[in-house]
Formats: structure tokens, sequence, C-alpha cells
């Protein structure tokens, strides 16, 4: 019984670490096989865990079980590329990105952490008009796009700035949740930074219009862009695909954001910045708690 279980959790947890590969075969065909491979696909940590305590069991009788270790690389394989390093930069920019939870009234600790980053621009998702109270008050980010909603809408956002922002405006998606989008004077140029929190994948339409609004906010990279926020996607959707090849890139590695209960041991990263070919990574943390259910994230850039 115990070499079956064995051989059962292997199995599984192989499928799930196969995921990300299996989920474009069933897209634009079996919608709802799509969405449920794609929402597997976000737990690579934790199959990649599965499948070492399942060898655990099968080894010690069968060695030849030890060539699906080389499983474990499918993570890295199959993950959304990453944006290369900077050779040398004098020149950076530095983004802070933090969901900071509906339900978390105070950002004192969040304030903490930003006086220690001093970051150019900060995204905060889930925003509240009581956030926007205690913002109101931060005088070292003068510009300040600001899109709150109430504690019954986990969908409020916020650009706050050292850097000049002009053009604001909202774009709205199929689900009616608004993501931000600014032009930031950076460098004598004009950048793109886009705020975006989709619905969390719930159902096949979520799934379909989270890849929807991202693969539209990414058409062009021919001007600088950032996206930042709680993406409800891991490097490993079917949100990332062919991101790279249009000319976006993660900067982040592929430590858990979420949730930040246990540490984000078993978590997954759904946090990101998402940056166009021009930018180069310098370097990147995922920060301390605040008080969220989201860790921050720090990325610091040059183009």
């Amino acid at each position: 019984m115990i070499q079956f279980l064995a051989v059962f959790l292997l199995l599984a947890s192989l499928l799930g670490l196969l995921s990300p590969l299996i989920t474009p075969v069933f897209n634009g065909q079996v919608s709802q096989l799509a969405w449920l491979f794609d929402l597997a696909s976000h737990w690579q940590g934790l199959y990649a865990l599965l499948l070492i305590l399942s060898l655990v069991g099968l080894v010690p009788k069968h060695k030849a079980w030890l060539f699906t270790l080389c499983a474990l690389a499918l993570p890295l394989i199959s993950a959304s590329p990453q944006l290369p390093k900077a050779s040398g930069s004098n020149q950076l920019l530095k983004i802070l990105s933090s969901n900071v939870y509906v339900g978390n009234s105070n950002l004192s600790t969040l304030k903490a952490l930003i006086d220690l980053e001093k970051p150019d621009i900060i995204v905060l998702l889930e925003f509240t008009p009581a956030h926007q109270q205690q913002v109101a008050t931060w005088t070292d980010y003068p510009q300040q796009f600001l899109n709150p909603k109430s504690q019954h809408n986990a969908f409020g956002m916020a650009i706050l700035s050292r850097l000049a922002l002009s053009n604001q405006h909202i774009i709205t998606d199929g689900h009616g949740i608004e993501h931000l989008v600014t032009q930031v004077a950076y460098q004598n140029q004009s950048i793109k930074l886009i705020g975006f929190h989709p619905l969390p994948p719930i159902n096949q339409t979520a799934h379909v219009i989270r890849d929807q609004v991202l693969q539209d906010l990414t058409q062009s990279s021919e001007q600088p862009t950032l996206i930042a926020g709680d993406f409800n996607a891991s490097p490993w959707s079917s949100a990332f695909k062919g991101l790279a090849a249009k000319g976006f890139y993660r900067t982040l590695n592929l430590w858990p954001t979420w949730p930040a209960k246990g540490k984000g041991l078993f978590g997954i990263p759904i946090d990101q910045v998402l940056a166009s070919k021009q930018w180069h990574k310098i370097d990147t943390k995922i920060a301390d708690s605040i008080g969220s259910d989201h860790y921050p994230i720090v990325v610091e850039l040059s183009l």
C-alpha cells in the first residue's frame, strides 16, 4: 500500500510539474481544462517537494526511480523568462509594489519600509479610503494617482511617485475592474507605468479575461514600460505565455509572495513587476511582512 501511495504521489507531482506545458494544449479548445491546468500550474514548489517525498519511499527498493529527479528542473524551464541583468549603471529606478490587504487599516509598517527603501515609485493594491487618508500625509511622494475602493471592493489602487506623472487614465476590464495607467518622467523621457490587479481566476471567464487584459497591455514594447501589481498569476501561468516574444519579462525570482502566512513557504509568486525589453535588472527583493497577506516586492532597474 505504501509503495502504491508513493507511486501515486510521484505521478501526481509529475503531472503538476508538467502543468505549465500542458495548459497551452487546451487554450482555445477546451477552456475548462485550460483553466484547471492553469490553476494547477502555480504550485511548482509544492510539486517539487512532493516528488522528493515520494522518492523517499520508492528509491530504497528501486533506484531507477531516481531518473525522475530530472523533473525538478521543470519549474525553471517552464517559467516565463526573466529580465537580463544590467552590466552596470549609474542610473536606477526603484519601484515598490505591495498588496496592502483591504482589511489592513494601518500602513505604518509599510511606511517604515518605504522610508528605508526610498523607492521612486510605489504601487499599492487593495487601496481603500482609510489608506488614502494616511497616504495624504506622505509629502515625500507628491505625485499621486489614487483610485480607492470601499472595504467591500478589493480592487482599489494607488500610484505614488517622486517623479512627475502625466496622462493618467483608467482601463476597465471585462469584470469592471480598473487598472491604472500613467506616464512617468524619467531620465528626460516618458515611460509608461501600469498598475495591474485582475480578478483571481476563480472560473473560466476570470481566467480568460485576466490573460486577455495582460496580452492587451503588452501589445507594444516600443516605449519603456513597467507593469506592477498583484497579477493573480504566477510565472508558470498562461497569463505569461508569449510575453517574452513580445518584449516583456518578469523581474523577480520564483520565491513566493502570497500567502504571507507561514513565511510564504508553500505559497506562489503572484506579485510581480513586468518590464519591457529596454530595461535591465539591477536588484530585486521580497521585503518583510507589512501586515498584509502578501509580501511587498522591491525592484531596481535601469534603462
